[in-house]
């Protein structure tokens, strides 16, 4: 009998979570950013949540395809918020003086950064996923990753930063000479090349057609 309790109160408090009221009040997406500035990638994110009584605000940044506003798609399950972004291909504009129209909006072959804000009418919200997924809050712009040292001989030359980005410099040696690329944001600015005594060979920014050459020789 304890048992068949337990089981009765546990699709008794589905029934409540599942009962509650959700309303999507006003929303707005707008593309905000191309996806990567040619090194960085714009990180998927939830950028701010919030809640005042029992009106929620939330502003998140999904890639999606260029030329297109989204419509968050909302549903709630067991207290956890699903939102899905939906391109809208068309949309009815109505004017001032009660006239109307239609305008068809046309996906572009890129991918942009669309921030979606949207004001929602719900009770509870303990978990949220966003197109499936659940992606962090944040105010972090890009994609991150681990830091990496480049190292010559014990010593630290080099890096790449939290954006996969390179700094500093990095040694290459090969048959008794040395090669350095210097890099900023991972832009090569400067290469040096040296015999392994230290008699400079090269210096300017591209080295590798004289590196190619020590390479074959």
């Amino acid at each position: 009998m304890k048992k068949l309790l337990t089981i009765l109160f546990f699709g008794l408090s589905i029934t409540i979570v599942d009962a509650q009221k959700l309303y999507l009040m006003q929303y707005s997406s707008f593309c905000e950013n191309d996806t990567d500035d040619g090194f960085r990638t714009i990180k998927e994110r939830i950028n701010r949540i919030y809640k005042h009584d029992n009106l929620w605000r939330i502003e998140i940044t999904v890639n999606k395809g260029c030329g297109k506003k989204l419509y968050p798609d909302l549903k709630i399950l067991n207290d956890t918020l699903y939102i899905n972004t939906i391109p809208i291909r068309q949309q009815e504009i109505f004017l001032e003086n009660g006239d109307s129209f239609l305008e068809v909006l046309e996906e572009l072959d890129c991918l942009c950064a669309h921030f979606v804000k949207m004001d929602i009418s719900i009770d509870t919200i303990k978990n949220l996923k966003i197109n499936g997924q659940n992606l962090p809050i944040t105010n972090e712009m890009y994609e991150t990753y681990p830091i990496r040292y480049y190292t010559y001989k014990t010593d630290t030359t080099g890096y790449e930063d939290k954006y996969g980005l390179r700094q500093g410099f990095i040694v290459l040696e090969k048959k008794g000479y040395i090669m350095k690329q210097y890099f900023k944001d991972n832009k090569l600015v400067k290469c040096e090349i040296f015999t392994s005594d230290g008699k400079l060979v090269e210096k300017g920014v591209d080295c590798f057609e004289t590196w190619k050459k020590i390479e074959k020789k």
